[in-house]
């Protein structure tokens, strides 16, 4: 090594001396980012199970709404409901799922949109109003999700459509698109 390098006052010592700087403050950032997830995880209405790992349940949608104490409904009741007409119905679903399909009569509710959404939708939300929530299918739980926040603001009968739009397009049901 040439005496230049080894002094820290030298351009190639500064350079490296900015190099390991550089690279404290960087993994200082990245463990920073990373609490301060945790902790928005932890606090978060939808956070992400650390118990369970990402896309494998340990139960069914259908047990976990049982769990949770809410109704679940097979396709034959969904039809019914839907033509009944007494039903508010959410879909849990991304916007623009919903845009590309939804159940007849179905108003557009997704859970990560959920605490924005909210407020226009409590004045329909009357404690005996009865409410049905779905999402994609049996391997999603957002309408569980919604379930749950509806709950919490009031309304106590609601169900969850656990086939969802996927089990309602392969029966042959109308859908409809749009807003």
């Amino acid at each position: 090594m040439t005496p230049s390098s080894q002094n820290p006052n030298s351009s190639v010592g500064k350079q490296k001396a900015r190099r390991r700087a550089l690279t404290l403050d960087t993994l200082l950032l990245i463990f920073t980012s990373f609490l301060i997830a945790l902790v928005a995880n932890a606090v978060s209405p939808v956070g992400i199970s650390w118990s369970t790992p990402q896309g494998i349940m340990d139960t069914t949608v259908d047990e976990q709404v049982a769990e949770r104490g809410l109704q679940s409904v097979n396709l034959a009741e969904a039809v019914e409901i839907v033509n009944d007409g007494e039903y508010l119905i959410f879909d849990a679903r991304s916007h623009d799922s919903f845009t590309k399909g939804h159940l007849p009569g179905a108003m557009s509710l997704p859970l990560k949109e959920v605490i924005d959404n909210i407020p226009q939708y409590l004045p329909l939300l009357v404690p005996d109003q009865p409410v049905m929530v779905y999402c994609s299918g049996r391997s999603c739980d957002d309408s569980i999700g919604i379930a749950e926040i509806l709950k919490q603001h009031g309304s106590v009968r609601i169900t969850v459509f656990t086939g969802g739009y996927s089990e309602w397009v392969e029966a042959g049901y109308e859908i409809e698109a749009g807003e």
